[in-house]
């Protein structure tokens, strides 16, 4: 596997991705929300501002607003409202093949005074989450496809960042700062999930590449450090992620080929073309991208780029079904993702044998799914309420065996960790005035393990380092506050309670940041806070060995 995403970079000029004839306009749509309380903003409006004739619009009463005749290639966007910080994107991607939908969220102004404008303008690198004022930034598809290095893998597009870097060239582990991978949080729609990679290494949160595309993904955030109180069982970093919905109007649908693998996406409205009045909201929508490594198929009819004797393959598949409710005040999403990993690498036939791993094999990999549903409403004209639940699995495993002449074969390393997860969270946002936001939420997670380890001594017994399976819980209550005494300065204020039931531990995290904003283009922040993590679920089973003993691999 360590050569794997080598072969991958290396062999990436030669994709090819093939698309569908269009024409050379293309439409922008989406919607534009309160950050805070997810109402609809009427009137807002949203421009292309790099043409010589620029082209523009409004929403309508749904926030709804569409964009037509678009040339094809890079622009920039600006959503502006009276009373509201401005939106702008610049670079955005408008591609022939594909709408582009667009769901902007802006923050009403602290302050207005009287004749006096202040005019500050949203950056798209500034993380979604408004708490977070420090070693934090989003990213969007278009960024994670054109970013260096990034082979179309979110996970990657990190180690450009600054403070961060893989724990080798050819791996997708992220190290801040020089923590251990394993103190990074991966979240998933308001959920902390199990790591969502291909070939997931034990003990690290990442692996070859994420199990879904940057296809089905939204406007997310990635924390580098100093992260809102809204997280936790995290030391080093958060990948926080979101699925974007699919178009609601018209049918969309993609094939790519790289050396990456063979992707098929598809997207649209429920109920086929949109026939909606003038002032009704659209109606549903769904999305799923399903790929299939390249390397598999390359393996099935006998070329083998990673090593003679080695296989591998991997596949994966995304969905989001999107349910809006009645006048756009509430919405369901259904969603899931999972992922199927595998290599392994053949022993030779004894007449070859040359050194010590020509007669040993192994097999090697990982499988995770995760299904979920998530449901947004508005409880009042100044706050909403978000529940997400979710069911998820994650098995990795490693098996190494010597083979004698006479064909007989020894367990020499037997590694398989199964974990499950069933996980709910509840987030409520209430915008108190224009200055102040309060948001509180709770994340339970009920854990099930069963973990396995047997390796072999030096005596040629079988000893087992873990055997071990059971059911554990986590209970993390959290509360926060924002204020911004005017448009350049906010202040945010919060605390984060961790509880582990297999340790009865308890762990009371406060938190406090501060931005101010000294220029057009330069501010001063500060954070600080108390961060913890559980340790892997291993180590509070693990049997040691007798100093004097020893094992062999």
């Amino acid at each position: 596997m360590r050569n794997l995403i080598f072969c991958f970079a290396t062999m990436l000029v030669f994709a090819a991705q093939v698309q569908a004839q269009e024409p050379s306009t293309q439409t922008i749509r989406g919607t534009v929300l309160d950050k805070d309380t997810r109402q609809p903003l009427i009137g807002a409006t949203v421009a292309v501002t790099d043409l010589a004739e620029m082209l523009g619009t409004v929403t309508d009463e749904y926030g709804n607003f569409v964009l037509e005749k678009v040339p094809v290639g890079r622009h920039s966007i600006e959503c502006s409202f009276m009373g509201y910080t401005a939106w702008r994107a610049e670079g955005l991607v408008i591609a022939a093949a594909r709408e582009l939908v667009l769901d902007i969220e802006i923050k009403e102004n602290a302050a207005i005074l009287g004749e006096v404008v202040v005019r500050a303008v949203a950056s798209p690198h500034q993380a979604t989450n408004d708490v977070a004022v420090l070693s934090a930034r989003s990213f969007s598809v278009e960024e994670v496809q054109y970013f260096a290095g990034a082979i179309n893998d979110p996970g990657r597009m990190a180690h450009s960042l600054p403070g961060v870097q893989p724990s080798k060239d050819n791996e997708g582990d992220i190290i801040i700062r020089g923590n251990a991978s394993s103190g990074v949080l991966w979240r998933l729609e308001g959920l902390d999930i199990l790591n969502p990679n291909h070939f997931a290494r034990l003990g690290g949160s990442g692996g070859g590449l994420t199990i879904f595309s940057v296809s089905v993904l939204g406007i997310s955030d990635f924390y580098s450090g100093a992260f809102p109180s809204e997280y936790g069982n995290a030391l080093s970093g958060v990948f926080d992620m979101r699925f974007r919905n699919g178009n609601r109007e018209r049918y969309q649908h993609s094939f790519r080929a790289g050396m990456l693998g063979l992707e098929v996406g598809t997207e649209g409205p429920f109920q086929g073309k949109s026939t909606k009045k003038k002032g009704e909201s659209s109606g549903g929508s769904y999305l799923v991208n399903y790929r299939y490594s390249t390397l598999g198929i390359l393996n099935s009819i006998g070329v083998h780029l990673v090593g003679e004797r080695v296989n591998n393959n991997f596949q994966d598949l995304s969905f989001n079904l999107f349910f809006p409710g009645k006048n756009e005040k509430s919405s369901w999403r259904v969603w899931g993702a999972g992922g199927l990993s595998f290599e392994n690498r053949k022993a030779l036939a004894p007449a070859d044998w040359q050194v010590y791993n020509d007669s040993t094999r192994y097999g090697s990999g990982s499988n995770m799914g995760i299904l979920g549903v998530t449901n947004v409403r508005t409880t009042g004209e100044k706050s909403h309420l978000k529940i997400s639940a979710a069911v998820m699995m994650q098995k990795a495993f490693y098996e190494k065996f010597r083979r004698f002449s006479d064909r007989r074969e020894e367990v020499l390393q037997n590694e398989n960790y199964t974990q499950g997860k069933a996980a709910v969270s509840a987030f409520f946002t209430q915008k108190l005035n224009a200055k102040a936001t309060f948001k509180t939420g709770l994340q339970l997670s009920m854990l099930n393990y069963n973990l396995q380890n047997d390796t072999i001594q030096a005596d040629g017994s079988l000893y087992s380092y873990l055997d071990d399976k059971g059911t554990t819980w986590q209970v993390q209550p959290f509360a926060q506050i924002s204020y911004r005494s005017s448009a350049t300065s906010t202040l945010n204020l919060g605390v984060h309670v961790f509880y582990f039931d297999l340790t009865k531990s308890v762990s009371v995290e406060p938190r406090l940041s501060y931005r101010r904003t000294i220029g057009e283009r330069q501010s001063l922040s500060l954070a600080v806070g108390l961060h913890s993590q559980t340790p892997l679920l291993g180590t509070y089973f693990v049997r040691l060995l007798d100093s004097d003993s020893s094992h062999i691999y």
